[in-house]
């Protein structure tokens, strides 16, 4: 398995860092990955060693202001903007592998970017993968939070809050958990608008995706 780190610029000037495993011979796809909340693409070089093993590139960036990326830590500036950045992350991999076919892996928030991005954009893709996504959680039940969350959202999308996310502290990789808690790739906060702007993408479009290219699990 080859492994290259790469970055690109959005369209408002932030840096993404960006990772590329590919398989020692020609690959017969790329997956293109978003990961969640809180996380960093590095997290996914596990899933890199399978997709390259059965023959698949696998490229992914660390979202704006998660990981390596740049930007306020845990926050963008709209829901539009970081579907501008799969937009980006799609381009890069049919330019660097033309004629491949291209399928777009989400996890957790990353499925919920996945999912829109695909019902909005309608992108030329030979598939989708959408794990976890929080489409329908118990925070429904909680009326009041919600209507807090949406108030606030809309007034302070920009308010940092502690997501209770928290860097993998297995005994088994003491100094791997130190340093990624040093350079700060792993988020453990989160910016009010996220949750606010989350709650506003309604799940009802989710049932339009009906191609068998789709797997939501």
């Amino acid at each position: 398995m080859r492994h290259t780190e790469l970055a690109w610029h959005t369209h408002d000037g932030l840096l993404l860092s960006a990772q590329l495993w590919e398989p020692e011979n020609r690959p017969s796809g790329v997956v293109c990955l978003l990961h969640g909340l809180g996380e960093h693409c590095a997290r996914y070089q596990h899933v890199a060693a399978a997709f390259t093993e059965d023959g698949y590139a696998l490229l992914g960036f660390d979202l704006r202001g998660h990981g390596k990326s740049a930007g306020p830590r845990g926050h963008s500036p709209s829901f539009e903007a970081l579907l501008s950045d799969v937009d980006l992350l799609l381009s890069e991999a049919a330019q660097r592998f033309p004629e491949l076919p291209l399928f777009l892996y989400g996890h957790s928030l990353g499925a919920i970017l996945a999912i829109n991005y695909v019902l909005r954009c309608r992108p030329q893709l030979a598939g989708v993968v959408a794990t976890g996504a929080a489409f329908r959680s118990s925070l429904q039940e909680q009326t009041a939070k919600l209507a807090l969350v949406r108030a606030l959202g809309a007034l302070l999308p920009a308010l940092a809050l502690p997501s209770g996310l928290q860097p993998p502290t297995s005994p088994a990789t003491p100094r791997w958990c130190a340093l990624m808690s040093t350079i700060h790739w792993y988020t453990t906060g989160s910016r009010l608008g996220w949750p606010e702007a989350c709650y506003r993408l309604s799940p009802g479009p989710l049932s339009t995706c009906t191609s068998s290219r789709c797997l939501c699990c």
